[in-house]
């Protein structure tokens, strides 16, 4: 190891533990402040992206010399949980997830957790005349791009990423049956017919109705879809079937000619979006290691 591996135990021997999923750990969210300036300053990082299956202690065993200089990798980063808080490797995080929402990842990747705006997933651009065609109510979703003379030659997508919680709440009624036994946000297909079904989430269920969100296909009946004594809601997790005898419409978020930019985002993509963005690490010159390191020594004397 490498010259500083003391002063790591000496480092962490100065941090309180915690109590964390069963086990004593330190607890590193008590960082100490003497090093704040220095890993302020830009000029003293680069950016790193990791490998699959990268560890901290890993690299700081082939770039400081010393693995248990990890702690620089933590600090400088301000990760606060150095496991969850780290790159994953795949089977890592899927590990990590699935014991997270403790269920399985085909769960997750069915249950969504947001919808954003889609800019990313299209870079059409259209005329200024098929521009003045859309309805007022989208365009708010494009901006304009010039010509070398500064005169709007079209327009493109607007690179916003919004987001909005669901895109839709519908709310059904029980027949005879009870929808109590369906759990909170979990997928439910609604059934018409055989041949006319939708996608739901739980919201709230009780007894006598329950309300979903995050709706797509066939939700509400009409001319051509109607509610029958053989209509039903199935819950995917609890396995709950119940008959339904009216569903109502509670809010639309999107109009009808909105919906085509806007895209789910499932959990289980949410989630890995929060881990790749772990890849990139911002990592202290290792000329300046030492320097730290001292600053720690006088500090934990």
């Amino acid at each position: 190891m490498g010259e500083h591996s003391g002063l790591a135990e000496n480092y962490f021997k100065k941090f309180p533990l915690i109590n964390y999923n069963g086990y004593a750990a330190v607890n590193i969210t008590e960082r100490a402040v003497v090093t704040q300036d220095s890993f302020k300053n830009p000029y003293l990082f680069y950016k790193y992206d990791l490998s699959e299956g990268e560890r901290p202690d890993q690299f700081a065993d082939r770039y400081y010399n010393d693995q248990f200089l990890d702690w620089i990798l933590y600090v400088g980063n301000t990760i606060t949980d150095p496991y969850y808080g780290w790159y994953l490797s795949s089977k890592d995080f899927n590990s990590f997830i699935t014991k997270k929402y403790n269920v399985d990842i085909n769960i997750l990747q069915s249950k969504i957790a947001f919808y954003r705006n889609n800019w990313y997933e299209n870079d059409t651009r259209i005329s200024t005349s098929e521009y003045a065609a859309l309805s007022n109510t989208v365009h708010r979703y494009w901006e304009p791009y010039y010509n070398n003379s500064s005169i709007v030659a079209g327009y493109q997508r607007i690179q916003q990423d919004w987001v909005i919680n669901t895109n839709s709440v519908r709310q059904y009624t029980a027949n005879s049956s009870s929808f109590a036994s369906f759990i909170t946000n979990e997928v439910v297909d609604i059934v018409f017919s055989p041949s006319y079904k939708g996608v739901g989430q739980v919201v709230v269920a009780n007894s006598t109705s329950i309300t979903l969100n995050n709706i797509s296909g066939t939700t509400l009946s009409n001319s051509t879809v109607i509610i029958t004594g053989s209509s039903y809601l199935s819950g995917r997790e609890s396995s709950s079937n119940a008959a339904f005898s009216t569903a109502v419409n509670i809010v639309d978020n999107l109009a009808s000619e909105e919906i085509i930019y806007w895209s789910a985002v499932s959990i289980y993509d949410f989630e890995r979006e929060k881990n790749e963005q772990n890849k990139s690490i911002n990592v202290l010159d290792s000329g300046y290691s030492g320097r730290i390191s001292k600053e720690l020594t006088n500090l934990l004397k």
